[in-house]
């Protein structure tokens, strides 16, 4: 036997085992929906046909502005073709007797990334002593070593999917004129229809005058679930002209995945010779047969040795065996899982004149098929518990929480398995009416889902042995009383919906819950001035507010505000804020926010410091409490107000036990004006950039009134020698700078100040119109050009500063701050371009047979792909610590060392084609532990303009 590829360097670990789904078995998975799980043979399979490979590579560096810059390559992708592949197996060798019939056993086994078919034919050697007669090749599918019809393969095309298998018998006859020691030699070929490739298997057949015994196997049934009993039967027959002696056929039970497998049932040895049963552990002779059995499961042989067989004779040996359904492994073997099991005996005898070597039986296979079997319980490590009153117990919950019951459910059969959930409210001993109920998964978390898509809640796939823990929770009314609560849970196999059981969840009592609201940062049995340990406090301090700060618009103050859960089970709350104390709907000033904070200010607990957003209090233990930070926000445009109630609400979302009080908020008159914002950017030598700067009234008056100018300079203050910068309106609002946008003075801002604002419908009318100015939330944007001199070297940093100067006394406030923008600009002379280009190196010899290209190739598995990344910098100045990256590409590659990565000084065209090609000292970091998929990366401490580089390696395709 051999296989057969095409240009593949290394051979393809043979995947010919035991775990191999014949044509019958294969049709028999499908037949009963496929199974959850196969055992097989692990190995880096080649890729399947047309599968694609592809990556792009990235660099990184550093200007010479000192700028951080990046780049990427092209994608360049390899396609991959398909391989043929192929196993033929077994060679035979047979002793016929004259006018006697050979039968050899065969396994076709397709190997390759892809599906093909495959014609079988035969041809005797002229090399040997004689040629079998009738020589025909037959199909058979379960492997009993006997042909299943009479329907002649010979030329015949058979198709297998890529890791198929196809069994079959050649059988001949001898003619009755060969004398002992003639040979006949057959060859079996298979022939790839994708390729042509070939494989042969040859087999002998040699006349002997003496005793030929042929042992052929085969079973009562070829599949079924885990308890099937199997009886295989040896049927052995002496075809030759002498009688055999010492005929010994031993039969190893087959062992599936880890200790699963069958098991053989003491007792049902029976032999033809003889009516009265075999007795397994006597080595004794009985009546011509010594029958024992050896070893215990998952490790048992039947051992059988008969006397003689004459001429002509044929007998059988019977025994049975379990597939086994201990899932505990109580008997040393365990629950066998869904698969296929092979079973293949072997005999020796002696012919009448010497002895004969050891010859195998034909192979039978037997297709475990799935069985169900499911507990819930409350334990995560019995699985035992099936059918017994399982009760998992909450002792207590507050009116309105959710109650978390914990289930585990266990796959007790012996293959993966999906196991719906479904839940009923127990009667008159049910949960009270208003409480629903939801199913989790082992988080607590996620909603339990439907995998399986029936409409019903699961486990998802739950391997053999294993279990899923199922969390049911149950929200409570908030107006809940009473005790002894029970609801049912019930998981049913997906498989097979007759196997169910089920797991009881109680709730022993229900308590009632308090809440009490306050300003305090440390609890207190008075709140808010009345109230005790048990109750809440009252809402408002005498009519009035308990605070009431003053603050600027566009700012914020904040209350600290401490929630008690007083009375009942731990509970949570939701925070909101109203201006009336309705909460339903929730109605604020126009423009005013509350947000609730969790305090950060550490031991001092007085809302000094805020962390993180929240809505909810999240669950405070009963007795505890939890301080919270409400910011109050009012806008910019917030004219000044007294006394603006606020009223603060904690409520329970699940018990409804809540609680309200009232502060209050007085806002200031504020004048202030904002401008947006600093900005960078890079310019060449005599090059110009645009920024945007968006100036926007803040404070709650207008501005740029007579009362209240604001002017810009008609330039910006530059740092950078020559450099210069010039103010422009955006007088069209198109956010661009074009033709229509005014340029600005020292004295025209008044005019842009009534002109197109952002927020306004006020159309601009032209000089002397300015009455309305510049109104609390309104804003202008203006665009600021900076123009690099011609001499500017790369490097040069220019720093411009925006000012907007804002004068006069609005209702006696003074003017604000002038608002303070600044444009930074760098001088740049260099720019890394990145080029990937591949090409095929079919041989894994560093040799490229193909040129270097971005075009997509196609390349076999076991073929490398050599790659390029040419990095380009096309500026006139040096840029430095170029980091050029790559990796191999994550699926169907690994790294390959002919030729290690390398990086080379190159010269190349326009295109980035390379033209000449130097190796370079630079060091190249990459997987040294090979085959292995990772970075490939390099650090070129400086590139000149014009100069390039080019990192190359190679990977190697999966085969």
């Amino acid at each position: 036997m051999r296989t057969q590829e095409t240009t593949r360097q290394t051979a393809r670990p043979s995947t010919s085992k035991i775990w191999r789904f014949n044509g019958v078995a294969a049709a028999v998975a499908v037949a009963l929906g496929g199974l959850a799980a196969v055992p097989g043979q692990a190995f880096a399979a080649a890729p399947a046909a047309n599968s694609v490979i592809g990556n792009t590579a990235t660099a990184t560096y550093t200007d010479a502005s000192l700028i951080n810059r990046s780049a990427t390559s092209n994608t360049v992708q390899t396609t991959v073709q398909q391989v043929g592949s192929f196993t033929l197996t077994a060679n035979n060798n047979k002793f016929v007797a004259p006018g006697g019939q050979v039968v050899y056993a065969h396994t076709l086994t397709n190997t390759g990334n892809g599906s093909d078919s495959y014609t079988l034919s035969t041809a005797q050697s002229g090399a040997d002593s004689f040629n079998l007669t009738g020589f025909a090749i037959y199909a058979d599918t379960d492997g009993n070593g006997v042909a299943d019809n009479a329907v002649d393969l010979t030329g015949t095309a058979v198709a297998l999917a890529s890791g198929g298998t196809f069994k079959f018998v050649v059988v001949g006859s001898a003619p009755g004129t060969v004398v002992a020691t003639n040979t006949a030699i057959t060859t079996v070929t298979a022939t790839s229809g994708f390729n042509a490739a070939t494989d042969t298997d040859t087999d002998t057949a040699t006349v002997t005058a003496d005793a030929v015994i042929a042992v052929t196997k085969s079973a009562s049934v070829i599949t079924g679930p885990i308890g099937t009993v199997i009886e295989y039967t040896l049927t052995y027959t002496n075809t030759g002209n002498n009688t055999a002696t010492g005929v010994t056929i031993t039969d190893a039970i087959p062992q599936g995945v880890g200790t699963g497998g069958l098991k053989y049932l003491a007792g049902t040895g029976v032999w033809s010779g003889t009516v009265a049963a075999l007795t397994d552990l006597n080595a004794e002779n009985q009546s011509g047969i010594t029958y024992e059995v050896t070893g215990t499961a998952p490790t048992q042989t039947v051992n059988v040795v008969i006397a003689s067989v004459a001429p002509n004779v044929s007998g059988t040996i019977k025994f049975q065996v379990e597939v086994d359904d201990e899932a505990t492994g109580v008997d040393g073997n365990g629950v066998a899982a869904p698969g296929i099991l092979t079973n293949t005996g072997n005999y020796i005898y002696n012919n009448g004149t010497a002895p004969v070597l050891t010859q195998p039986t034909n192979s039978v296979d037997f297709l475990v098929t799935q069985s169900a079997a499911v507990a819930a319980n409350d334990s995560n490590t019995l699985s035992t518990l099936v059918g017994v009153n399982d009760i998992v117990e909450v002792a207590s919950a507050g009116q309105g929480t959710t109650v978390s019951f914990d289930n585990y459910i266990w796959n007790n059969g012996n293959g993966t398995d999906t196991f719906n959930i479904t839940y009923a409210n127990a009667g008159i001993n049910g949960f009270p009416v208003g409480t629903s109920f939801q199913l989790f998964q082992a988080d607590g978390v996620n909603v339990l889902q439907d995998t399986n898509s029936d409409g019903v809640p699961d486990t998802g796939l739950l391997a053999s042995g294993a279990s899923y823990k199922v969390v049911l929770k149950a929200t409570l009314p908030s107006n809940a009383t009473g005790s002894n609560f029970n609801v049912v849970k019930r998981a049913t196999s997906a498989f097979d919906p007759t196997k169910t059981d089920t797991v009881t969840d109680n709730l022993a009592a229900i308590t009632v819950n308090v809440v009490d609201l306050s300003n305090n940062t440390t609890p207190t049995l008075n709140a808010n001035g009345a109230g005790g340990a048990a109750t809440a406090g009252t809402p408002t301090n005498g009519g009035a507010a308990w605070n009431a700060p003053a603050i600027n618009p566009g700012t914020s103050t904040t209350f600290t505000l401490l929630i008690e859960n007083k009375v009942g089970a731990a509970d949570n709350y939701n925070l909101s804020a109203d201006s009336d104390a309705g909460f339903s709907p929730l109605n604020l000033p126009a423009g005013w926010t509350v947000t609730f904070r969790n305090d950060a200010s550490g031991i001092a607990a007085d809302c000094s410091t805020t962390g993180a957003t929240i809505t909810n209090t999240g669950t405070i233990n009963a007795g505890a409490s939890k301080l919270v930070c409400a910011v109050v926000s009012v806008p910019a445009t917030q004219v000044p107000v007294t006394a603006s109630p606020i009223y603060f609400q904690a409520l329970s979302p699940v018990t409804g036990a809540g609680d309200t009080k009232l502060d209050a908020v007085t806002v200031n008159t504020f004048r202030n004006l904002q401008m947006i914002s600093d900005n960078t950017g890079q310019v060449f030598p005599s090059g110009s950039v645009v920024y945007t700067h968006i100036l926007t009234n803040i404070g709650n008056v207008t501005e740029g009134l007579a009362s209240g100018n604001i002017v810009f300079p008609d330039t910006g203050i530059n740092t950078g020698a020559s450099f210069s910068t010039v103010f422009y309106f955006d007088s069209n609002n198109n956010g661009t700078l074009d033709v229509y946008d005014q340029a600005l003075t020292a004295t025209n801002f008044q005019d842009v100040t009534d002109g197109t604002l952002l927020n306004s419908s006020i159309n601009y009318t032209g000089a002397g119109a300015n009455i309305t100015g510049l109104a609390p939330t309104e804003s202008v944007r203006i665009f600021a050009k900076v123009q690099s001199p011609a001499s500017a070297t790369p490097g040069t940093l220019d720093v411009a500063t925006v000012t907007a100067n804002v004068s006069g006394t609005i209702s006696g406030v003074a003017a604000p701050t002038d608002p303070v923008n600044t444009d930074t600009t760098n001088v740049i002379g260099g720019q890394i371009r990145l080029f990937k280009t591949q090409a095929l190196d079919a041989n894994c010899d560093g040799i490229a047979e193909t040129a270097y290209d971005d075009a997509s190739l196609s390349a076999l598995p076991g073929a490398c792909i050599m790659y390029r990344i040419v990095a380009i910098n096309n500026g006139v100045s040096a840029v430095s610590n170029v980091v050029i990256s790559d990796a191999t590409p994550l699926s169907y590659t690994t790294m390959f060392a002919t030729p290690l990565p390398i990086v080379n000084t190159v010269t190349v065209d326009s295109f980035g084609v390379v033209l000449t090609s130097t190796p370079t000292a630079i060091t190249v970091s990459y997987p040294t532990v090979l085959p292995f998929t990772g970075l490939v990366q390099t650090t070129i401490t400086s590139m000149n303009g014009g100069e390039a580089k080019a990192l190359e390696f190679s990977v190697k395709i999966d085969n």
